[in-house]
């Protein structure tokens, strides 16, 4: 049996655990699409799909909701679907909506 340190351990555990961690939720991230003026696909970020007691949910960033103003949002997976939704919004923690890179 080695000596190992606690760094060691440490690091094999996170390992483990971010291996554990995409086993289970690989398949409920999603690319979130919009359009381009040329009508070519363009990721503007990432998704969680979350299936709660309280009904299935669409998390994401402010910036994605946001860019629902200039085209149309498409969840990707074996096909892009159009997304139709009702957003809930939380408020940044210091009160400021995100302006920018946040």
């Amino acid at each position: 049996m080695a000596i190992k340190t606690i760094d060691e351990i440490t690091r094999e555990y996170l390992d483990e655990a971010a291996q554990a961690a995409l086993a289970k939720f690989r398949d409920a991230v999603r690319p979130i699409y919009g359009v381009t003026d040329k009508g070519t696909p363009d990721q503007i970020g990432t998704a969680l799909l979350l299936e709660l007691p309280e009904g299935r949910f669409l998390l994401t960033a402010a910036h994605v909701i946001d860019a629902n103003s200039e085209t149309s949002l498409y969840l990707g997976a074996d096909q892009f679907k159009l997304l139709q939704f009702e957003a809930l919004v939380t408020t940044a923690p210091d009160g400021q909506a995100c302006k920018g890179p946040c």
